[in-house]
Formats: structure tokens, sequence, C-alpha cells
């Protein structure tokens, strides 16, 4: 059982990188046109494009949260709480952080970016809880 929890984080992982390919080849796509220049990179300047600028936001955004569900799938695994409540828990977070990333790098649909943000923290809090009170529970046995 303990390797199913394996599967979400092996997926948000996969996502992580995705989003970087993406926004690697958006700013090369921009750095060769001539849009933004190599000068404005290093100094941190580069007025990158629309879409260029979502899609970096979007990977930035894989490491808040998402950090905390990654340890939190570890923790599961090594105190033997990686069961069926917290695989379907982590599934939901991942289908919650897709949706976000859609939000964020497509529609740029503000609210539909909350609702999911909000949705996927509430989410990794209730495995932390979940894990949390098993863990104390059965260690005050």
């Amino acid at each position: 059982m303990a390797t199913s929890l394996l599967y979400p984080a092996f997926v948000q992982v996969l996502v992580t990188f995705a989003l970087c390919i993406w926004m690697g080849k958006l700013r090369i796509a921009e750095l060769k046109k001539g849009d933004v220049k190599v000068k404005e990179v290093a100094d941190r300047t580069a007025n990158w494009k629309d879409q260029t600028r979502r899609v970096e936001l979007a990977l930035y955004n894989q490491f808040q949260v998402p950090m905390l569900f990654f340890v939190g799938c570890l923790f599961a695994i090594q105190f033997g709480q990686a069961d069926y409540v917290t695989t379907i828990l982590a599934w939901i977070f991942v289908l919650l952080r897709l949706i976000q990333i859609y939000a964020h790098t497509v529609t740029n649909n503000v609210k539909m970016r909350f609702n999911a943000f909000l949705g996927g923290f509430l989410v990794v809090l209730a495995i932390w809880v979940y894990m949390i009170v098993n863990v104390t529970s059965s260690l005050a046995i």
C-alpha cells in the first residue's frame, strides 16, 4: 500500500518538470526572437511575454505547498500511514494542482486558480492532520 502513495507524488514531480521544460522553451523562443536580451535576463529585468510569465509563476508555485505534500507523502510512508485515505487525498491534491496550473497558464482565471489552490492547500492540511492524529494515537498505545 505504501507504494500507491508514490504514484501521485511521481505525477506531481513530472508535472513540475513539464512546466520547467515549457518555460524553458518559451524563454528560449523569446531570446531567439530578440524580444528579451540576455543582459536583461542576467540583470533580472527581462520583460517576458504574458504566457511565459504565467508559466514561470505556475512553476514557482510548484515549490510552495507541493513541498508540504512531498514531505507529507514521505512521512506517511515512513510511519505506515500510506493507506487508502492518504492515497485518495494525494490524488485529489494532484488533480487540483493540474486545475490550478491550467487556470494559471491557459485561462488566467484567477477565481479558478484560487479555488484550486485553496482546495489543494486544504487537502494537504487534511493529509497532515490525518497523519498526525494516526501517528500520535498509535504512539500513545
